[in-house]
């Protein structure tokens, strides 16, 4: 992995934050009528099934002490695999426009992928305190999501997330310092390091933003990284009480994948980017990464923001690092 030092010098430390409003979390989102009918059904399942599961985690989580649940007592729960099969039809149209596949996939991806990962590796037992507030947190994060993807999806609890309310570093912390994570039968250990105190988002649609970026990039590592862990690095790249974020994902990859990566992009990363560039997938996630990054950061283009290094993909030292900048919210005085 690569050390705190190394990610310093990855790219500048002194990028500036372009005036402007904040950004609200908008922007990658479509209208649920752009979905084919068979497809807004699926979709209402999936976020009425997911609600089951926050319920009943959340009732649980929120006891003093938090209360056991065993996984195979709740159907929701122990009937996990509903979820990946209705979030699998989901768009199985390949004529829906770019933006609607944008949406889609991370509709299926998402913390949708850990949460369902981490039910699958669990197997029937009682949870502990900290699983219990693990998959709380996917199942919590990924109502978010599909309301950023599609907002028409739950008018009202939209709105909510469209209002002012500051998000803290401590979620961030609390859902990435577990010990592992499990994406589709690969299992890695995080090694999680964050020096950044403070809110990173001022409501809830952004914060559902950056999960979109972070789950993405997470997953990516989980299920095309080699060895057994990855990590996550987030520390402050610029001075001054507020400014910018920096998130480094990596993971290693042997000399043979390193070859085929850079025989893909023609020794150029910062060209998965673009979309449509992928050893497995559909080349989509990166390429929604860098469009939330620039329009966090105020920039008209992927193009510029990749070019001025608010986000960035290299190969260093066996280790494959995505790297992007999210404003901080300021102090108030």
């Amino acid at each position: 992995m690569l050390s705190r030092s190394q990610l310093e010098d990855i790219a500048p430390m002194d990028l500036p934050l372009p005036p402007g409003d904040r950004y609200d979390g908008s922007g990658l989102s479509v209208g649920i009528e752009e979905l084919h009918p068979r497809d807004q059904q699926s979709l209402a399942a999936l976020y009425e099934r997911l609600c089951l599961i926050h319920e009943q985690l959340g009732s649980a989580v929120r006891k003093v002490p938090a209360e056991a649940v065993d996984l195979s007592s709740s159907k929701a729960l122990a009937d996990f695999r509903y979820l990946v099969r209705t979030a699998s039809s989901i768009g199985q149209d390949p004529s829906y426009p770019i933006r609607v596949r944008q949406v889609i996939h991370d509709i299926r991806g998402g913390s949708l992928l850990a949460l369902t990962g981490s039910l699958d590796l669990l197997g029937n037992k009682l949870l502990s305190e900290n699983e219990l507030t693990q998959l709380f947190c996917y199942a919590r994060d990924h109502l978010k999501i599909i309301r950023n993807c599609f907002p028409g999806i739950d008018v009202a609890a939209a709105e909510r997330d469209r209002s002012p309310h500051l998000h803290s570093m401590d979620l961030i912390r609390q859902k990435w310092s577990t010990e592992r994570i499990s994406i589709n039968g690969s299992s890695k250990r995080v090694r999680f390091e964050c020096s950044v105190d403070g809110a990173i988002s001022n409501r809830c649609m952004e914060f559902a933003a950056l999960d979109r970026v972070l789950y993405n990039l997470m997953n990516n590592a989980v299920q095309n990284g080699d060895g057994d862990s990855i990590g996550l690095t987030i520390f402050q790249a610029n001075p001054g009480d507020s400014g910018l974020a920096r998130f480094a994902v990596q993971n290693h990859v042997s000399p043979e994948r390193e070859a085929a990566l850079l025989s893909l992009t023609h020794d150029d990363t910062n060209r998965l980017f673009q979309g449509g560039l992928s050893q497995r997938g559909s080349g989509l996630g990166l390429q929604i990464c860098a469009e939330f990054v620039r329009h966090a950061v105020g920039l008209d283009s992927l193009r510029v923001a990749v070019e001025r290094q608010y986000i960035g993909a290299r190969i260093v030292d066996g280790s494959f690092v995505v790297w992007f900048h999210w404003p901080r919210v300021p102090a108030k005085s």
